[in-house]
């Protein structure tokens, strides 16, 4: 697999593996300079179908700048493909909004790792390895290779996989029948598995400081066939994640005329998406501009009206949401609170507010303040409050968390889930101290659900 995480070593490789159909009708109308690269072309849309980034008909975007890059015979090997009905191609492009689509049609979607020995397309996936490397800070180095030292019941995985009788709601809207969430769910497994057999986990950090793994793509239900040694992991999963960095983010937006022009202005630092270090007792930290004590009134000239101004309201929804109850107080009698969740995450955080809402009106009701704040930072584009929100708890898990962690306790098993760390019970009261301290400092005592991952 072409892994970011491949790069240490790739000079010893005299082979690329990647994941191409099982199928090899594929390679039919193919000459033999064009097979590696459209080798390289299924592999990098099934690399991204089973990342869940594919629509309801499971197409996934590219940037073609990126593809042309990589793939120099691009257009030709992308049409041949298409013409043998081995992938659709979605040609609907807006610049700056919306890439063409791809999906692999339903006959070539299982995949076996093919090892190739072409050299142009070693040479352009070890300068693509070499770039990505350069983004990895210390932190992500130590995180992939504490990912080494799992190992994984493929066969276990794979029973468990079969007994899936529906598809979970959150996946509804990528995923149309109950066999292709199968097939997605096997192909993650097979791909963890074969990570840990080589060794070569892979990791990387998108612009916005998340970190990505084969882990972190793992649902819930196979989680329990991890094991450290031959210990199973429990998890520690912040309850109200995204609601507690949205009021973090609302007592920062309050501090000055500045600040509210540098968070309305953000864009992504793939370098350095953990903001700037600060010392602390000899260690480096996350810089977090905000505190609960900190907060001041908004500036009404600025055209937000009395938004965040309240700040006996801002406690309160910080109150809520740090007892991990924001969900429950928008939920009515008779509603499933899950549903809730996902009706505020979709129609409150990140959505862009064109369509009615029953939990939008609750919310906003409930909440105007943070409404507020979230109709500013969604007014160019609705994405802005994802990634705003998306960066600050990567701030904090990665950039805060993690780090001191490294620096603590470098042998400790630690693995990320986004909002969730995972370790074992050994290490659980330990890690769990650790980021109730960091939080703290923020002004805030969240709370933390632990989930022993067992079959």
């Amino acid at each position: 697999m072409i892994n970011a995480g491949q790069c240490a070593d790739c000079g010893n490789r005299a082979t690329i593996r990647l994941n191409v159909p099982i199928d090899c009708r594929w390679e039919q109308s193919l000459s033999p300079v064009q097979k590696p690269q459209a080798a390289q072309l299924l592999h990098t849309i099934r690399r991204r179908w089973i990342s869940w980034r594919g629509d309801r008909s499971g197409m996934v975007t590219i940037k073609h700048d990126y593809m042309r890059k990589t793939i120099p015979d691009f257009v030709e090997v992308r049409d041949k493909l298409a013409s043998s009905s081995v992938i659709e191609v979605d040609p609907k492009f807006v610049p700056g909004t919306k890439s063409m689509g791809y999906a692999l049609r339903p006959d070539f979607r299982r995949t076996r790792i093919v090892e190739y020995t072409d050299a142009g397309l070693r040479r352009r996936v070890r300068k693509a390895q070499h770039e990505n490397e350069g983004l990895l800070l210390p932190v992500h180095r130590w995180l992939r290779s504490r990912l080494s030292l799992l190992q994984f019941d493929l066969p276990r995985a794979l029973a468990i996989i079969e007994s899936v009788e529906r598809v979970p709601e959150k996946r509804r809207r990528r995923v149309l029948t109950l066999e292709d969430y199968r097939l997605i769910l096997t192909e993650l497994a097979l791909s963890l598995a074969d990570e840990l057999t080589t060794g070569i986990p892979e990791l990387g950090c998108d612009e916005h400081g998340r970190v990505h793994t084969s882990v972190s793509r793992l649902p819930g239900i196979l989680r329990g066939c991890l094991r450290f040694g031959s210990e199973p992991l429990v998890g520690l999963d912040l309850k109200n994640s995204q609601p507690i960095f949205l009021g973090l983010v609302a007592e920062e937006f309050s501090r000055s005329k500045q600040t509210r022009h540098r968070l309305l202005a953000y864009r992504p630092n793939p370098r350095n998406p953990y903001g700037r270090p600060e010392r602390r007792q000899g260690e480096a930290c996350l810089y977090f501009t905000t505190t609960r004590k900190n907060s001041q009134g908004v500036d009404r000239s600025e055209g937000y009206g009395n938004c965040l101004a309240d700040q006996s309201t801002e406690t309160d929804y910080l109150s809520v949401c740090e007892r991990g109850a924001l969900y429950e107080t928008l939920t009515l009698p008779g509603e499933d609170r899950d549903w809730v969740k996902r009706r505020v995450l979709v129609d409150v955080l990140y959505g862009d507010g064109s369509y009615p809402s029953p939990i939008r009106d609750r919310f906003s009701g409930a909440w105007p303040e943070q409404y507020a704040l979230l109709t500013a930072l969604k007014r160019r584009n609705h994405r802005h409050s994802a990634w705003l929100l998306q960066n600050r708890e990567a701030r904090l898990f990665i950039g805060s968390i993690c780090r001191r962690l490294q620096a603590e306790n470098p042998n400790l098993p630690l693995f990320t889930i986004h909002d969730a760390l995972a370790t074992t019970a050994e290490h659980i009261d330990y890690i769990e101290a650790v980021a109730m301290n960091e939080f703290s400092r923020l002004g805030v005592r969240p709370t933390f659900k632990r989930e022993n991952y067992v079959l």
